[in-house]
């Protein structure tokens, strides 16, 4: 509960009803409203960034794969071209990515994005922060996919990642 509180104390207004659309599955209305806001009113950067990322989110919901690896990298550019650069929101909008790619049954390049996630992460949010929490979910589903749960694979995860490990 408070996890939502504070996401909603840090949310754009605006961007909050689309993303409402989306919890909701109406993710034809969504993709309207964020395309209303994009060219109907001025967005700063990154309220564009922020479209960018729940138009991948949006298509990856509705199966359009491409097109969502598209927004998010879109996203993802605009984050880190910001001054100064947007690692957290890039490092989700990675996470965004490596799940289209999880979906589509391209396990490396999930993992690539999120390992480039957690790094980005590590520079950015701290070690029990929930979008982390979320990544190495999502790494260990890989890992889980793949029936890769060895030792060595731990070890290689506990060496790069003893930031995040408790």
């Amino acid at each position: 509960m408070e996890y939502q509180k504070k996401k909603m104390m840090e949310s754009n207004i605006v961007l909050m009803f689309g993303n409402l659309l989306l919890e909701m599955g109406e993710y034809a209305k969504a993709e309207r409203y964020f395309d209303t806001i994009l060219n109907s009113s001025n967005p700063n950067d990154e309220e564009i960034a922020c479209i960018f990322f729940n138009f991948g989110r949006t298509h990856r919901l509705k199966g359009d794969f491409n097109r969502a690896i598209n927004c998010y990298n879109r996203a993802y550019n605009l984050h880190m071209n910001a001054k100064p650069k947007r690692l957290a929101s890039a490092g989700k909008t990675l996470n965004g990515l490596g799940v289209v790619y999880s979906e589509q049954g391209r396990l490396l390049k999930a993992e690539e994005s999120f390992l480039r996630a957690m790094q980005l992460y590590k520079k950015s949010i701290p070690k029990k922060h929930v979008d982390v929490a979320g990544t190495l979910i999502n790494l260990g589903t890989i890992d889980c996919d793949r029936e890769d749960v060895s030792h060595k694979k731990k070890k290689i995860l506990e060496n790069n990642f003893d930031f995040y490990l408790v």
